[in-house]
């Protein structure tokens, strides 16, 4: 990330918070602003981020050049630190003040024991050999590496931290991809591949539980727009080794019988331009028609 001028809004006035090089990004429950920065710390110290009423400290101290550290949880007003978790590789911040984190990585298993800790609680173990996981409010979604025969499968589970007792639900397994909807009430994921993760199904299905639904096949790759109302499609390009071909569908209708193209033979990076998914760019690398495109969607 390039260093610059980092601002704080406080939707009255912005004021310059700091010239250094870091990360950024907004507390979930408030105007608070998260700010990663190394140059807080004494060198192998740690890194920071700030969540609203609350800090959350990853210190390398002990550990000086792995990579993973010590999670600490600070209480701003006070001061007051108490340790959630060791050997922790990646956290965040959740709903609520949930801090996520997968510790005891093990990293040449590439995996590690996802738990999460609640504001003024505990931390909670929620599953063992979780190879990643993403946040949607107080969604949680992870892939677990379950045994198979002297190897492992990518299986997609999920839980809900707003519940009073967790319930971790199993989804499918051999997933190569996931979203959820803005509300966190259905999940769209790729699965049920063919030869690898190029040609696979895309299917959706309710996160509190029910059998999942096939939207469209030979699909690569997809985007859900932040509102959640459409699907941009990557289909594998006929005769191509990576380029796809463009489609996007209604994330809430039913399966099309037959999926029309938008654009072909383009880039798997290409994605919504906007939060309503009405503008898609991409890009095309082929001789003679390369360049950056941006087309509206119907």
């Amino acid at each position: 990330m390039l260093a610059g001028d980092l601002w704080l809004d406080d939707r009255k006035a912005g004021s310059g918070v700091s010239v250094q090089e870091g990360a950024y990004a907004f507390s979930p429950r408030g105007s608070d602003l998260a700010f990663l920065a190394r140059w807080r710390f004494r060198e192998e110290e740690g890194e920071l981020w700030v969540d609203g009423r609350e800090l959350a400290l990853l210190s390398t101290g002990k550990q000086p050049g792995e990579a993973t550290g010590d999670l600490h949880r600070l209480t701003r007003s006070s001061g007051a630190s108490h340790l959630v978790a060791t050997r922790v590789a990646d956290w965040r911040w959740g709903g609520a003040g949930d801090l996520l984190c997968l510790a005891r990585y093990d990293v040449r298993a590439r995996a590690g024991t996802l738990s999460v800790a609640t504001a003024g609680g505990t931390a909670a173990e929620i599953a063992a050999k979780v190879q990643s996981f993403s946040v949607s409010g107080r969604r949680v979604l992870y892939l677990v590496q379950a045994p198979e025969k002297g190897d492992f499968k990518l299986e997609l589970w999920g839980v809900d931290l707003s519940t009073s007792r967790l319930q971790p639900r199993r989804f499918d397994e051999g997933v190569y991809g996931s979203a959820l909807s803005p509300d966190g009430a259905t999940l769209y994921y790729k699965a049920r591949c063919a030869g690898g993760p190029r040609s696979c199904s895309l299917l959706r299905a309710p996160f509190a539980g029910g059998a999942p639904e096939m939207l469209a096949a030979n699909v690569s790759g997809f985007d859900l727009s932040r509102d959640g109302r459409r699907i941009l499609l990557q289909q594998p390009h006929h005769g191509a080794a990576r380029a796809v071909d463009l489609a996007v569908l209604s994330a809430d209708g039913a399966a099309p019988g037959r999926v029309k193209s938008l654009v072909e033979e383009v880039d798997p990076s290409s994605r919504f331009a906007d939060d309503e998914g009405k503008r898609v760019v991409y890009a095309i690398v082929a001789a003679a028609k390369g360049g950056v495109f941006l087309a509206d969607v119907p």
